[in-house]
């Protein structure tokens, strides 16, 4: 598992967590040391700012809630199951997308499932890298048009 956020063409870190699951506890801890320094930067070139999450139990337990309003994170809210309105889960296709491309024989790296996920984890921040920032700013630029077209659709927006 990895967390990314971006904003504009900037990116922010990519980090690789050590665990397959997050608590609440753990994802407050990853924010304070990871979110906090990206927010600073842009507040300082934007002013106010929407901070963007899906709707997992540990984006909205209370825990968490406390921790936005402390630091004074407004969050977007955005309907369940709604993939579309959130432009990270399109950068994560770019990463798969650019992993395939860099690293094609990937899954047969030799030494077996352990050593394929170390070179994964050295390899995904090398591709994170490489993913223009054109694309980031073209998917933080289709936003508006994202949103008009879920609320022109009812609630459901289908790209194709």
């Amino acid at each position: 598992m990895v967390w990314g956020c971006f904003w504009g063409k900037q990116r922010g870190p990519l980090v690789l967590l050590k665990s397959g699951s997050v608590n609440a506890h753990m994802y407050r801890d990853l924010l304070h040391r990871w979110l906090l320094p990206v927010l600073e930067n842009v507040r300082a070139a934007l002013g106010n700012l929407l901070f963007q999450q899906d709707n997992a139990k540990i984006h909205t337990a209370k825990l968490m809630l406390s921790f936005f309003e402390r630091y004074t994170v407004q969050i977007e809210s955005h309907p369940a199951y709604s993939p579309d309105l959130n432009p990270i889960q399109h950068v994560w296709t770019l990463l798969k997308r650019q992993l395939r491309v860099d690293y094609p024989d990937l899954i047969n790296y030799p030494g077996g499932p352990d050593k394929v996920k170390a070179k994964l984890a050295e390899v995904l921040r090398l591709c994170w890298e490489k993913i223009p920032p054109k694309q980031f700013e073209a998917l933080w630029g289709l936003m508006l048009l994202r949103v008009h077209a879920v609320i022109d659709a009812k609630g459901w927006y289908t790209p194709y």
